[in-house]
């Protein structure tokens, strides 16, 4: 749950950066690409993250799709140009993109059918304290301490999500509030 989480703040959160990146880049044209290239990237490798998590594996996808998230995220913090941010969240995107779908694929190989409901009733809370978030933390933040800080979030949360899943990925329960508090 926490990696969908981030995947959730993610495609939710930039938005209300926008303005702001605009105004630090004094680039108002390009500014759709910044959303742009993380949905196209994401949407065209999601069904490629699914096929290779059945090849390869589960952990090796999470942590395949995590790490190029995290790499996306150090290089929109530290992006000089507006072409060098799209092309960070282009690779944020590819990395989004796989987390969605392995998740999504890791709880119907752990939960029976007739749980997997309230599964989706989980996932669906995730998706609206991203919303929630954003909304709530972020919106004045970008105004006062810029862009790059809503990048910055990301750090803490994606290697944490990442060492716990290099530690072991149980596929054969799933304990919501040890997915949510991230055991």
């Amino acid at each position: 749950m926490l990696t969908m989480f981030l995947a959730a703040l993610d495609q939710t959160i930039v938005a209300t950066a926008l303005p702001t990146i605009g105004r630090q880049f004094h680039d108002v044209t390009n500014l759709s690409w910044v959303i742009t290239a993380y949905l196209l990237a994401s949407t065209a490798v999601a069904p490629v993250f699914g096929t290779l998590s059945d090849i390869y594996g589960r952990r090796v996808m999470i942590i395949t799709s995590l790490s190029l998230f995290v790499v996306g995220s150090v290089l929109c913090a530290i992006a000089p140009s507006m072409t060098m941010l799209i092309i960070a969240r282009g690779l944020q995107g590819l990395g989004g993109g796989g987390i969605m779908p392995v998740v999504q694929t890791v709880i119907s190989d752990v939960v029976t059918p007739r749980e997997r409901g309230r599964y989706q009733a989980y996932f669906s809370s995730v998706w609206m304290a991203g919303g929630g978030l954003r909304q709530g933390i972020v919106h004045g933040a970008t105004d006062e301490i810029g862009f790059h800080a809503t990048e910055n979030r990301h750090y803490v949360t994606d290697i944490h999500a990442t060492i716990l899943h290099q530690l072991g990925l149980d596929s054969r329960r799933l304990e919501i509030p040890g997915d949510v508090l991230g055991r």
